[in-house]
């Protein structure tokens, strides 16, 4: 369906937006049918995750980390029950170094000393992970063995962590949030650089080619930082403040890799910017409103999720309501005006796309 759109789209480069076709079937508002009610949780789920074709991971503001069984919803896993009242803020899977070694044809292939140093790249596809990282806001991180009930390690972490993410192919990941953290696979901790504790917590970081991360927070701005490597010492990293990325009018609410030379930015406001990951320019951008506040003084076009696919299309959630948009061409392919009854948090493909 979305390539049989694209070429729709493709057929003429002048299209007006006027022009993009709309969703207005009979459907604004989804029925669905229930199929299961997994019910282990004791309070709100923030989290879901796919580990293989077999399972996926639930964690919540209960603390509570779940696995569980893709074909039957049966919960295979309680791996963590926590008492204390921090909740989960963001997980992340991973595969132990050996894992990735079996996933390589070389052993230096992949890591930042090897031949591969691209800080971008994700563990590969055969490289099933065997780490859960779980972190919360009491300064906490903690290593999980899938196939274990007791964590592996409990890493203390320099301030609130709000996200994780997977560097140089999964053999050291980063933590960010009041300050930004590169860990080795093992959990030791590489470098920290701390943060003016004037700035807002950090909640994504991509990394992005040249040994970069641009990260965003509840400020209209994002930030980028070169991460350096010694050449005397390979196996260390230093991260470091580079500039300062301005185009958003409000707060910034998601950022998102479209492909390996452009990344996707949207605010409150509803604006999304397209970002060069060469020249760390804007591109262009779309659905950006001149008055973008109602007479509620809310925001109807505020843009809460992004979701590239194939590298050239964005799918936004725009109020409640979305369009997809092929960044290559610069034209929106379809665009659904309401969808949902409330604004639109998080959005998914299945099968493919």
């Amino acid at each position: 369906m979305l390539r049989a759109l694209g070429l729709q789209s493709a057929k003429s480069d002048s299209q007006a937006e006027g022009e993009t076709p709309e969703i207005t079937d009979d459907q604004p508002r989804n029925s669905y049918t229930e199929l299961q009610l997994l019910d282990r949780h004791t309070d709100i789920v923030r989290h879901l995750a796919r580990i293989d074709n077999s399972r996926f991971v639930s964690t919540g503001d209960d603390g509570s980390v779940i696995i569980w069984e893709i074909e039957t919803g049966r919960a295979m896993r309680v791996i963590k029950q926590n008492k204390s009242p921090w909740p989960v803020t963001c997980i992340l899977l991973l595969p132990s170094i050996t894992t990735l070694l079996s996933s390589t044809e070389e052993s230096e292939s992949f890591g930042p000393s090897g031949a591969n140093e691209a800080i971008q790249a994700q563990p590969p596809p055969t490289a099933v992970p065997d780490w859960l990282i779980t972190a919360s806001a009491n300064k906490t991180i903690q290593m999980w063995n899938l196939n274990a009930d007791k964590p592996h390690r409990t890493l203390q972490a320099p301030g609130a962590v709000k996200c994780l993410v997977a560097l140089f192919e999964g053999s050291m990941f980063c933590s960010a949030g009041h300050s930004i953290s590169v860990w080795s696979n093992d959990g030791n901790l590489i470098y920290d650089c701390p943060r003016p504790k004037a700035d807002s917590y950090i909640h994504t970081v991509v990394p992005i080619r040249g040994n970069r991360l641009v990260v965003a927070s509840d400020r209209p701005a994002l930030s980028v930082y070169n991460v350096e490597q010694p050449s005397s010492q390979p196996s260390k990293l230093k991260v470091a403040f580079f500039r300062v990325l301005q185009s958003h009018r409000e707060s910034i609410h998601c950022l998102v890799a479209v492909s390996d030379a452009m990344l996707a930015s949207s605010s409150l406001d509803g604006m999304v910017v397209l970002w060069s990951t060469l020249s760390l320019n804007p591109m262009r951008k779309f659905n950006e409103h001149e008055n973008f506040r109602d007479q509620l003084h809310s925001f109807p076009y505020c843009v809460n999720h992004l979701v590239a696919l194939e590298g050239r299309y964005l799918l936004a959630a725009i109020g409640n309501g979305f369009c997809m948009y092929d960044a290559i061409i610069a034209q929106y392919v379809v665009k659904c005006t309401n969808a949902h009854v409330a604004n639109i948090n998080h959005m998914s493909f299945v099968s493919g796309g």
